[in-house]
């Protein structure tokens, strides 16, 4: 097993984000986790 390391992370609150498709909250959510882990997302 090799060691790994969490660099970005982020939370949604679901409440607010019903009218938002699965696809929609991924890419919300991805990105802000490279913004978070300072990587650019093109």
């Amino acid at each position: 097993m090799r060691e790994v390391y969490v660099i970005g992370a982020h939370t949604i609150k679901l409440g607010k984000c019903l009218n938002q498709s699965i696809n929609d909250l991924t890419a919300s959510t991805v990105t802000s986790c490279l913004k978070d882990a300072g990587k650019a997302f093109p």
